[in-house]
């Protein structure tokens, strides 16, 4: 059986940034690429050929580089909406994407269709922020960011899959308020201790407890990991504001690291993949 992971593009430079963050997934056996764009100029005909060949050309130059399978489609309609409607086949493990994140006094909100991906998307979606780097490192770990609800708990299930199936080290990562007292540092401490004796049996893991301020130490211990993907949770369809991290969560979608966001139900989209060659 064939898995896929989606790639939208749209024929800028931004949306394919995020090609060169598929090489993680390159030892992953029966996995393909789906190339995806979304013309909504139904009727020219010279605009479709060229859409196609563009595509054409990505998935081959891709499936060269990075020896993944790669397949290119033409959709038409409105662009987010087409791309979760094709979405919706349960062999399509993952949506990868960009966002421009938005300009002015929004410069930390993230762009519209990257927003209305993941509140509407099935799946987990990676998604690349303007500050990760256009030469991604080799990701080698998954950091959890965890803030003692069961919402941002959604994440331990996705994170551990792919842990196992493409050997990568998670972090568990949790910042205490500098203003609050050591009991309250000993209690995030053993939160999370506990859920790593649980995760260690099947996985290389470790818990870390920050004293900050949450978004700087947030952003601190992003900047010391460029080898790795932000893993979080989120309510899907109850958009941004109902996000695990509440108020920073904007800014980790557009940090340095590529942010895996999944809701409710998603890790068996990916339960299935087989296990990475390595």
């Amino acid at each position: 059986m064939e898995y896929a992971v989606i790639v939208p593009l749209d024929g800028s430079a931004t949306a394919e940034r995020s090609l060169p963050y598929l090489d993680f997934l390159s030892s992953v056996p029966n996995l393909k690429v789906e190339l995806l764009m979304v013309d909504q100029q139904a009727h020219d005909e010279s605009a479709i050929d060229q859409a196609q060949s563009y595509l054409t050309s990505k998935a081959e130059a891709l499936s060269a580089s990075l020896g993944l399978p790669a397949t290119a489609k033409l959709l038409h309609g409105v662009p987010y909406l087409a791309i979760l409607e094709e979405a919706q086949n349960d062999l399509v493990a993952l949506i990868v994407t960009t966002t421009r994140g938005q300009g002015g006094a929004e410069r930390r909100q993230v762009g519209s269709v990257a927003d209305k991906l993941i509140r509407g998307a099935p799946c987990p979606i990676l998604v690349i922020g303007p500050h990760c780097s256009d030469t991604p490192a080799k990701i080698e770990r998954l950091l959890v960011l965890l803030n003692g609800s069961e919402l941002a708990e959604l994440a331990l299930p996705v994170a551990g899959l792919l842990a196992r199936k493409l050997k990568l080290r998670v972090e568990l990562f949790r910042v205490v308020a500098s203003s609050s007292d050591s009991h309250a540092e000993q209690v995030a401490r053993e939160y999370l201790e506990g859920i790593c004796a649980r995760l260690a049996e099947t996985i290389d893991v470790e818990c870390v407890v920050r004293r900050s301020v949450v978004r700087e130490g947030l952003m601190r211990e992003l900047d010391q990991h460029p080898e790795g993907i932000v893993v979080m949770s989120s309510h899907g369809s109850h958009g941004f504001r109902s996000y695990a991290l509440g108020e920073t969560t904007n800014e980790v979608l557009i940090g340095p690291l590529p942010a895996l966001v999944v809701g409710p139900g998603q890790a068996m989209r990916i339960e299935h993949l087989p296990a990475g060659l390595k």
